[in-house]
């Protein structure tokens, strides 16, 4: 009997199991070798020999009724109630990844912050009188009307970088850091 712990964001999933009271070894997989976030589910599933009975997903997206559509894998839907029927489990919990961090932060009620996470996508929630607030500042629409994600995220890191000229074949933030590593000026802009 052990629990599916995953965090899942636009680039990398890590995951790790909760089982006789302890952690295993926190694993990770590239999201890019999956058509869907149910094929990465399912390669992480069919990999353990452990009896899953709950699965607890921090996720790039806004949940909303149990269910979230990533903010920056268009076509990447999950849903709590498919996650139950598709692996036979009774407890699923989805929550964004932000607001997951957010929790498990210690902080005073009487403290206010905000929470920004700047990775593939661009994260926040707001912590007042210690309760968690979702607010998704990456998604509010800036200059052009084009999303604030779109500038501070890894697909921003790669529309700077085809703005500066750079090579229009390269498509990820890891190729643009591998050739910033390479003194590549382009690169070392974005």
């Amino acid at each position: 009997m052990a629990l599916l712990l995953a965090d899942i964001g636009g680039t990398h999933a890590r995951f790790s199991f909760f089982n006789k009271g302890k952690l295993t070894p926190v694993l990770s997989k590239d999201c890019d070798q999956f058509l869907s976030p149910y094929r990465l589910l399912d390669s992480i599933i069919k990999a353990s020999t452990l009896k899953i009975t709950g699965i607890f997903l921090a996720v790039a997206g806004p949940v909303q009724n149990g269910q979230v559509q990533w903010t920056n894998r268009p076509g990447w839907k999950l849903s709590e109630n498919e996650i139950k029927k598709r692996y036979h489990v009774n407890k699923v919990h989805l929550y964004n990844d932000v607001y997951a961090q957010a929790k498990g932060l210690k902080i005073s009620p009487k403290k206010e912050i905000l929470l920004m996470n700047v990775g593939t996508g661009f994260g926040s929630c707001f912590v007042k009188q210690g309760q968690v607030f979702p607010c998704e500042f990456g998604l509010v629409l800036g200059e052009n009307n084009l999303k604030k994600e779109s500038y501070l995220s890894a697909s921003g890191i790669v529309r700077f970088y085809h703005e500066l000229g750079g090579d229009k074949k390269i498509h990820s933030a890891k190729q643009i850091d591998e050739l910033r590593l390479k003194k590549d000026k382009k690169a070392q802009k974005a």
